[in-house]
């Protein structure tokens, strides 16, 4: 629904910021699409995720093809809501670090976003 309060979301909103792009790369404008899918960074926290479970696949760029990709027919319902919660799980976590770098002056770590959506999920 675009409702993440992004640089860009913000921005369309009318907060006044001297710079949309990205805290992970700073290549690109923070949409919910780059931060959360796209970024070279989150695309490695994905692709940790793939190797976590064995999986080969390439990702939607769209977050809600992507959730749904989360759907896998091989499991059962609540195999699915595991999975699913992994996906949730990433995706707070991505969030999660990037505030800490806006307000707490973090750094980018991709191992400490995949680890904490471990300990989440």
């Amino acid at each position: 629904m675009n409702k993440v309060p992004t640089r860009i979301n913000l921005r369309r909103r009318g907060v006044q910021l001297t710079d949309v792009s990205c805290v992970f790369c700073g290549l690109e404008e923070e949409t919910n699409t780059h931060l959360f899918l796209t970024c070279n960074v989150t695309k490695k926290v994905w692709n940790m995720c793939n190797r976590w479970v064995e999986v080969s696949t390439a990702h939607h760029n769209q977050l809600k093809a992507h959730f749904q990709q989360f759907d896998v027919l091989t499991l059962n319902s609540k195999g699915n809501k595991l999975w699913k919660g992994v996906w949730v799980s990433i995706i707070r976590n991505i969030w999660d670090h990037r505030n800490k770098i806006v307000f707490r002056q973090g750094k980018v770590d991709v191992e400490e976003i995949f680890t904490m959506a471990q300990l989440n999920a």
